[in-house]
């Protein structure tokens, strides 16, 4: 739950950083040729919803450019706006060289909305109901015709790439980590012969998948899978007489559900995002104890549980062309996991042994924290003892590239 309050306290860090990513570009970096043909491959696509903002976009930058004009307004009719359609074709008339198709499609148009020949169009009315229609049959490029769906967007998927590294301090195995150093230390203070080592995993990379389709212009949800090899925490400590070495190793993956909001318009776009996910964890836990050079125990055990997680992220989307974005990110990750039940199997000088049972972690006197495998047949319990907890939580830094088709 602190990992969640965390979230909560960072809420407004969030919206001011999204804010703040928002890149202040000048208008002549904005090419119209790109807006432009980011929408025709839309409107090829027949998503004339989200192609229109590219072609009004490619008019504002440049408004000589007359197949702008005309895709717009083809657009425009598609969606059933035929006062608009209208004056953006009448733009196009005013500017390009003349075309016998365009013109009688206009004196079509205008007998449409119930306007005569020669009469100016009016301003549009934006709140006015939006229809559904066939297609003028105009092209863009060269004033003839793109093609129609009645108004209706196509559906796109898209697929994204993500890698990523996480700064993490997993839970109880890294309280182990910092004990097992700390007494390391103090043994060496009397007993020169000490020695020993405890690696604390300081992140992870990860990798991962996501299926994602748009909701609207800006809004999008996909479903993702990562792998997180969530690190290792190993140990060693010994002196003249013993020495003992271990490694909890921690693996699994991820399945979860995201989304994602765009802001501002052109070819880059801050945006901000939030998910939920569940993790379905392994954790494998190693240790070999020697006396006097003799073999006295080599443990191996395997164990599992489930973490449950939410995820947040902010970033930029660059896009490199009408069909793939390259999105940098921050994120931040709530995921813990507890309980995790498996099996023991160990040889001895006695002879071999096996146990189910669970990871528990108590706290040991003059050590600190320390985790212990416990059979279900045990029945005694330390003071203050609980399950075993692996956090996955923390700051991450991530690169992706989608495609959307």
């Amino acid at each position: 739950m602190t990992g969640f309050k965390k979230l909560s306290r960072m809420g407004a860090f969030w919206v001011l950083l999204a804010v703040g990513a928002l890149p202040s570009l000048k208008a002549e970096e904005l090419s119209a040729k790109a807006e432009y043909a980011s929408g025709y491959a839309l409107a090829q696509a027949k998503n004339f919803v989200q192609a229109l903002p590219h072609f009004q976009a490619a008019t504002n930058i440049d408004p000589g450019y007359v197949a702008a004009w005309v895709a717009m307004g083809n657009c425009q009719y598609n969606l059933g706006q035929k006062v608009e359609s209208l004056a953006s074709f009448e733009k196009a008339q005013g500017m390009g060289p003349p075309d016998e198709a365009l013109n009688r499609f206009v004196l079509s148009l205008k007998s449409q909305v119930g306007l005569p020949t020669g009469t100016p169009t009016p301003i549009p009315n934006p709140a006015s109901p939006i229809p559904t229609v066939s297609s003028p049959g105009i092209r863009p490029d060269s004033l003839s015709a793109l093609p129609a769906r009645n108004g209706v967007p196509l559906k796109k998927v898209g697929f994204r790439l993500v890698s990523a590294y996480g700064w993490i301090r997993p839970g109880d195995l890294g309280g182990y980590a910092e004990a097992l150093q700390a007494a390391i230390r103090s043994h060496q203070f009397y007993d020169p012969t000490a020695t020993g080592s405890a690696k604390i995993p300081g992140g992870f990379p990860q990798c991962g998948l996501e299926i994602f389709s748009p909701l609207g212009p800006r809004l999008e949800v996909g479903l993702s899978a990562v792998l997180l090899p969530a690190g290792n925490v190993e140990y060693s400590a010994g002196n003249s007489s013993y020495f003992d070495s271990g490694a909890f190793k921690t693996s699994g993956f991820s399945v979860g559900l995201d989304g994602r909001y765009r802001f501002g318009r052109g070819r880059i776009q801050p945006f901000v995002g939030a998910g939920f996910f569940a993790a379905p964890l392994s954790l494998t836990w190693t240790e070999t104890d020697y006396r006097y050079g003799f073999l006295t125990r080599d443990l191996t055990s395997s164990t599992h549980s489930t973490a449950l997680g939410l995820q947040l992220r902010a970033g930029t989307a660059i896009k490199l062309g009408p069909f793939f974005v390259l999105s940098p990110a921050l994120a931040y990750r709530v995921a813990k996991a507890d309980g995790f039940k498996g099996h023991l199997q160990g040889t001895t000088p006695t002879g071999n042994f096996s146990d189910d049972g669970s990871f528990r972690v108590y706290h040991r006197d003059g050590f600190g924290t320390y985790p212990y495998f416990k059979p279900y047949s045990s029945t005694y319990s330390y003071p203050g003892e609980r399950d075993l907890e692996v956090d996955l939580g923390g700051w991450m830094a991530e690169i992706a590239l989608s495609a959307s088709f």
